[in-house]
């Protein structure tokens, strides 16, 4: 009896090493609540973490985690199920309290959830938790080693620098709006946390600089944005009115950020907080002022030198905007010239309207001792521009005199005069590198005489330059007209090509005249001609340089490098990348791109779904002259599904291993295995001594 009795004492204990029940490593104290009988979703495992990702074995007060719940379903028609933290001494932090169940895809019998949630320093450390399913309740906790503040400690805490977690917003709006002068344009702003943090009380507020053409509006002064989680974006939109003056280009607008973190940290301009750039590209479909003559009215058409003549100038503003404190004056005017008769050189006017034409009026007198010949004049205009800017501008005409009592040859008669009446370019600003056509008008001012084997040459009278700025196209530079009547006038035209060295500027080209009377007397007289020129533009890009293969979801880096390779600045550049994709960086405002100068251009986009994927870059600036230009090119990238998984390696492998302290259960259960199989080996080794002495049991 006594061997059977042992037998089964050493049966128990071997039984009792065995039994140990299964363990999860829940946090020390508190074990999650067995679940009632109808909890066919149970909670199998769970971690805890801190905001970087760490596994923690305690929380402290106003310590935010993360806890990740492990659910096991038992019934497989459940497809749904939701998680609620419950009223205690945690509450959730960026959410709300309940969440859907993930079951994946496709959907298993193992399922997740996570909230961040945040210790209040209560005295529970238990986190209530209900799981809900089409009309199922269970009810639950989890355990967590919450250490609360202790009441009887009086040595002063240290302070906790809740300021190094600082949310970081940035402005992730892709395009650049356009918006027409004197119109009101709404500028979307896409405002994204790219931080760990989430931002809270967050606002945004433009800076307008001095002299810019926007006005915001009063209701939208500034946006407001109650929060922002990690990765979240949200959008506000903004007004601004703008100036019917603006010029047509790029312009930037400052955008202050301003928002604090979940402890009431604030970060703004005076915390470092850099100002952002948004653009708004203004196109201005009126055009500035700019005086021309129309037409003058001389009369008499020649006037005899000692007399009176009377001009009128059809002054025209080409532009469709206003000039204001407008100022005409008369310039050229001396005592043995031209004078002006009862009244004086200048007129004025508050404001000349766009597209407007007025009447300038002067009587002169050809002074006395003028000789026959044709007299310049120049009509000067200042005045402001619709910005405040003062701008200067001269137009110049010609009034013939005769003089009967100058020397001729041969006799007393009158010498007959021929002058350029009238000249224009096409195109009006010839380009270097390309041909132009310029179109004389020849006048013989005599009123008696005709003039005749007339021959008219150019040449460049600009000492500045070498060599020949014009060349003229299929033929000379040699005009020759057989006669002209007294008071008629001929036209004639010659092509010519500007050399592609030219720089931007006027030069003045020399018409030399020479002719005879029917005397055969032979006569020499010359003009000069303002030919305004501007440089080609000549901006050169690169290949759009980016990977082989991109993937979906995943960054792709995508460069171009641009060159100014024109003998002309470029005015308020800019590049941007688009497609149907996102983008990061996806503008770039250059300015004022100089002669020879090179930038480079790169932005990140990110593929939304495989296949070929189409984009563009635009290069947009304008001329010397302010006319807008724009480079486009355009790009096709590959893009791949992103990279599945290596083989070989089981999903459970590329989970956090749970290295949480064992509770104080499972520690008890390991004492009691321990120190029944000490016992037991003790037992067995003194049976077999007593079998080596000879010694048997009692029957």
């Amino acid at each position: 009896m006594k061997k059977i009795g042992s037998s089964l004492l050493i049966l128990f204990l071997l039984l009792s090493i065995l039994y140990i029940p299964n363990q999860n490593a829940y946090a020390e104290g508190d074990p999650v609540e067995k679940p009632t009988s109808n909890a066919d979703i149970i909670i199998d495992n769970y971690e805890i973490r801190d905001e970087n990702n760490n596994i923690i074995s305690q929380v402290d007060p106003n310590q935010a985690f993360t806890l990740k719940l492990f659910l096991v379903k038992t019934n497989e028609e459940i497809t749904d199920g939701t998680v609620e933290i419950k009223d205690g001494s945690f509450y959730p932090k960026n959410s709300g309290s309940i969440k859907t169940i993930d079951w994946g895809t496709p959907k298993t019998n193992k399922g997740t959830v996570t909230f961040t949630l945040v210790y209040d320093g209560g005295s529970s450390k238990k986190i209530p938790i209900s799981i809900k399913h089409d009309d199922n309740v269970i009810s639950t906790f989890v355990g967590v080693n919450a250490i609360p503040p202790s009441p009887d400690d009086n040595t002063p805490s240290v302070p906790v620098d809740t300021s190094k977690y600082a949310p970081k917003l940035s402005i992730v709006s892709s395009e650049a709006p356009t918006a027409t002068a004197g119109n009101t344009v709404t500028v979307p702003v896409t405002i994204k946390n790219v931080s760990s943090y989430a931002a809270n009380n967050i606002k945004i507020t433009p800076e307008l600089e001095s002299g810019s053409p926007f006005a915001v509006d009063s209701f939208t002064l500034s946006q407001s944005i109650g929060n922002l989680a990690p990765g979240k974006s949200a959008a506000v939109n903004f007004k601004f009115d703008v100036d019917s003056n603006a010029q047509g280009k790029i312009y930037p607008i400052k955008l202050n950020l301003s928002y604090s973190n979940y402890s009431g940290d604030v970060y703004d301009s005076s915390k470092g907080i850099p100002a952002e750039n948004i653009f708004i590209k203004v196109i201005n479909r009126s055009t500035s002022p700019y005086f021309t003559i129309n037409n003058i009215d001389i009369n008499p058409q020649s006037v005899n030198a000692g007399e009176n003549v009377d001009i009128s100038i059809s002054l025209y503003n080409s532009g469709s905007l206003d000039a204001n404190n407008v100022s005409v004056s008369l310039v050229g005017l001396k005592d043995d010239g031209f004078t002006v008769v009862g009244g004086t050189n200048v007129k004025a006017f508050k404001k000349f309207y766009g597209t407007g034409t007025v009447p300038i009026n002067f009587t002169l007198n050809a002074a006395s001792k003028m000789t026959t010949g044709s007299y310049g004049l120049t009509l000067k205009i200042d005045y402001k521009d619709p910005s405040g800017k003062d701008v200067s501008e001269e137009q110049q005409f010609f009034i013939p005199v005769i003089n009967n009592d100058s020397p001729s040859t041969g006799n007393n008669k009158s010498v007959p005069k021929l002058i350029l009446q009238q000249y224009n370019c096409n195109p009006s600003i010839v380009k270097a590198g390309e041909n132009f056509r310029l179109n004389l008008n020849f006048f013989n001012t005599n009123k008696d005489k005709t003039i005749q084997n007339i021959k008219i040459y150019f040449t460049m009278t600009d000492a500045s330059e070498s060599g020949n700025i014009f060349t003229p196209v299929n033929s000379s530079n040699t005009i020759f007209i057989d006669s002209i009547g007294p008071k008629e006038s001929i036209s004639k035209s010659l092509e010519f090509f500007t050399i592609p060295d030219a720089k931007a500027r006027t030069y003045n080209l020399t018409a030399n005249f020479e002719y005879e009377d029917a005397d055969k007397n032979e006569f020499k007289a010359s003009e000069i001609i303002g030919i305004p020129v501007n440089q080609q533009v000549r901006l050169e890009t690169g290949e759009i340089s980016f990977p082989p293969e991109a993937y979906v979801g995943q960054p792709t880096p995508v460069s171009l490098e641009f060159f100014n390779m024109g003998k002309v600045m470029l005015r308020n550049l800019m590049v941007t990348i688009n497609g149907d994709f996102e983008k990061q960086n996806g503008k770039y405002f250059v300015g004022n791109f100089d002669i020879g100068g090179n930038e480079y251009f790169e932005a990140s986009i990110i593929p939304k779904t495989a296949g070929d994927l189409n984009g563009f870059i635009t290069i947009s600036f304008e001329d010397p002259t302010g006319k807008p230009i724009e480079i486009k090119k355009d790009f096709t990238m590959n893009v791949l599904e992103s990279p599945p998984m290596p083989e070989g390696i089981p999903p459970e492998a590329m989970k956090p291993q749970n290295n949480k302290k064992l509770g104080r259960k499972q520690w008890i259960y390991i004492g009691l295995g321990a120190a029944a199989a000490i016992t037991a080996l003790v037992i067995i080794r003194k049976k077999i001594k007593k079998k080596k002495g000879g010694l048997t049991f009692d029957e």
